[in-house]
């Protein structure tokens, strides 16, 4: 329960003032700087959407399975988006948009998309959640599990799983509005809360972030007037696979399975082949796309996990974070989520990431690059991008950023020096 106390109290304070200088409230930036975009990507299909075209009479798109190969025509017509259907499973396929401009074609450049693995992956990785049970003993419940909620998968005491696994029921809260699940580490030091907010049938994907070992998984109902939590039911999982995805695999925030998410990463990356300049375009495509929410300062609080931020465009410096560590994890490049002090404050009231690549951690922090939060509004072929923030070092980074490494409570009950 303390640790309910904490998260709530730590997020509270980081939405408060994470921007260095609120400057004048800006116009909403524009979010999608491309003619053609991906709207979501599956297995076998990838849907497109583009942009009108003033003057043009029709559009081509084509498609070809390498960026310098012959691009056959998928569809022609005067619609502004289309589904392509039967693509082969985890495949990188190159596509051209053609505008008709009264008989003389104008050609987009060149993107690049890729389809899903039918299986989830991680690091390069393919991982298959639930095995087995490793027990014929049910989990145990305690009294208010009965009226509150209910377990229909997966309802052993003790199991076996590949890095993931679902639980799925239906959450009745008579008792007290809403049920929560709490996943402890094995060796006990991080703690994370997925909420069910939702009355009613739920499924949830349950990641074991933290390497191999035997997780315990718990049902918790509440909260309590006063604040606590009763425990529902217990059970325990043992994940098989040794690896730390921690820092890959999504989180309650930090959502980078989300198709939209997914889509969005690769059409950003999908022609760059060097890690630093994967997360160099996606730092420049939310500096250009976010603009920071300054209703903070009135005291309006708005969500600010990644999907929120993609589907509104605007956030501070948590949404931020969140969106840019989902974008990069959706392409397996590990990214953290960190808390900490900027600015002089003496309390926690920022947060940033932290991006692997050439074998080292690199400091990004996407707010304090963004000079929307300055009163600018348009980026003309890039105008007013800038990299201060961008793979800083860390000595200049403490000028103005205090040392992260004494924070010990994060949101969503985890502990340690990072977040998500």
């Amino acid at each position: 329960m303390i640790k309910f106390y904490i998260s709530f109290l730590l997020t509270a304070s980081i939405l408060v003032s994470c921007a260095p200088d609120p400057g004048n409230p800006p116009t909403p930036a524009a979010v999608n700087p491309f003619l053609l975009s991906i709207a979501t990507a599956g297995s076998n299909t990838i849907t497109f959407v583009w942009s009108e075209t003033n003057g043009a009479t029709g559009y081509v798109l084509s498609y070809s399975a390498s960026s310098n190969g012959v691009f056959s025509q998928i569809y022609s017509g005067g619609a502004l988006n289309f589904q392509q259907n039967g693509l082969t499973p985890d495949t990188t396929y190159y596509y051209r948009l053609s505008a008709d401009m009264g008989g003389a074609m104008f050609d987009l450049p060149v993107i690049a998309m890729r389809t899903l693995p039918v299986r989830l992956q991680f690091g390069g990785i393919t991982v298959d959640g639930f095995i087995s049970n490793l027990t014929s003993a049910p989990m145990k419940k305690y009294s208010i599990y009965n009226n509150n909620i209910k377990i229909t998968s997966t309802t052993a005491s003790n199991f076996l799983a590949d890095s993931y696994f679902i639980i799925k029921g239906t959450n009745y809260a008579v008792d007290y509005p809403q049920a929560a699940i709490a996943i402890e580490s094995p060796d006990g030091s991080q703690t994370i809360w997925h909420y069910l907010d939702d009355r009613g049938y739920f499924e949830k994907m349950i990641f074991l972030r933290y390497g191999g070992g035997n997780y315990k998984i718990t049902v918790l109902i509440g909260p309590h007037p006063d604040g606590y939590w009763y425990v529902g039911a217990v059970m325990y999982v043992t994940n098989a696979r040794t690896n730390d995805f921690r820092y890959l695999m999504p989180s309650e925030i930090v959502q980078s399975l989300d198709p939209r998410i997914r889509a969005l990463a690769f059409q950003l990356t999908g022609m760059i082949s060097e890690i630093s300049n994967k997360a160099r375009a996606i730092h420049d495509y939310l500096v250009k796309s976010i603009y920071y929410d300054l209703d903070i300062y009135n005291g309006i609080y708005r969500p600010q996990d990644a999907v929120a931020v993609y589907e509104r465009w605007n956030a501070v410096c948590a949404g931020y974070s969140a969106i840019y560590a989902a974008l990069l994890r959706a392409i397996d490049i590990p990214a953290v989520y960190i808390h900490g002090k900027a600015g002089g404050s003496e309390t926690i009231n920022h947060a940033w990431n932290e991006v692997w690549w050439a074998n080292t951690w690199h400091i990004v922090d996407v707010t304090w690059d963004d000079p929307l939060i300055g009163g600018h509004s348009d980026y003309p072929d890039g105008y007013n991008l800038r990299w201060n923030y961008f793979d800083i070092s860390e000595g200049a980074f403490l000028a103005d950023h205090q040392d992260w490494s004494s924070v010990d409570y994060c949101s969503f009950g985890i502990t340690g020096e990072e977040m998500e």
